[in-house]
């Protein structure tokens, strides 16, 4: 049974226990060009409905897992997610009730060709500055991306934008600059030399956090808290890595591990450059290294 075949049977086992709602099917192009396969079950009276990707699950159905018992996680899982109440989008029309929420991110420019060609993105280097609207209607967290069609609806420029996104988005996804050590043990062990080798930066979120280097003085506060320029590892879309250029011999050796590591360890999803990138704060200036 290919994955086409195996989410229409899923659909068929989940009518039987959802016999009044309309279940379907959406192939969906997330970041960095991966199509996901997901399953959606709607209301009639409520607009809003979570999407439930399969892509997993046919995994353990090729592994032995019975098509039965997925279907019935699927439906525990909807029903853990379902929305009761419908979300009044018509705040969507103008940018005056959106611009509060308009936050930006970063991903890899090559990978997502096909979808930076349908929104309003600002180049940066090898990546991409591109937008989305943070919310929580009715206790749901949530992000909008934002399309084209946005801006010709609100009449605002990819500038605008990013005037709002540099407003916005430090306050909704504070940064975080955490040590290495806590991260991987939870605590601070004494490596021989009484300092950090390697800090991580992301948000308070850990979503989207490669973003916080843009953040205004974010670099310059790194920069003066370790007493040194640094060099830049883009971990994943969600955080980077940050390590003193005394403490880089050999810049060679880390572009070497960034594409290996991207290759068997990083969510193609989650991937964010093959690049690594430098911090010089004698010219207070970002570049790829």
């Amino acid at each position: 049974m290919d994955k086409t075949e195996f989410a229409q049977e899923l659909i068929l086992l989940l009518k039987n226990r959802f016999a009044d709602r309309e279940i379907s099917v959406q192939n969906i192009t997330k970041n960095n060009g991966i199509e996901l396969t997901g399953i959606v079950i709607r209301q009639s009276n409520v607009n809003i409905s979570p999407t439930i990707y399969i892509d997993g699950y046919y995994e353990e159905y090729l592994r032995g897992e019975g098509i039965e018992k997925i279907a019935e996680k699927l439906g525990s899982i909807y029903s853990e997610e379902i929305c009761t109440e419908s979300i009044d989008v018509s705040f969507f029309e103008n940018f005056s009730s959106v611009r509060k929420g308009i936050c930006y991110k970063l991903i890899n420019t090559e990978k997502n060709r096909k979808l930076l060609y349908n929104i309003p993105h600002i180049d940066y280097m090898d990546l991409s500055i591109c937008f989305f609207y943070s919310f929580n209607r009715n206790d749901i967290d949530g992000s909008i991306l934002i399309r084209n069609s946005h801006l010709k609806l609100w009449n605002v420029s990819a500038e605008e934008l990013l005037k709002a996104a540099k407003e916005n988005t430090n306050k909704l996804y504070p940064w975080e600059l955490i040590p290495m050590s806590r991260v991987i043990y939870g605590y601070f062990p004494d490596n021989g030399s009484g300092r950090e080798i390697m800090y991580v930066l992301t948000n308070k979120k850990r979503l989207g956090g490669a973003g916080c280097i843009l953040y205004d003085g974010v670099a310059r506060r790194i920069a003066d808290m370790l007493s040194d320029s640094f060099y830049i590892i883009p971990s994943s879309v969600h955080e980077l890595i940050i390590i003193k250029e005394e403490d880089v011999p050999d810049k060679e050796d880390i572009k070497r591990m960034i594409g290996e590591v991207n290759n068997t360890c990083v969510s193609p999803e989650d991937m964010l450059s093959d690049s690594l990138y430098f911090y010089d704060s004698w010219e207070d200036k970002l570049m790829e290294a």
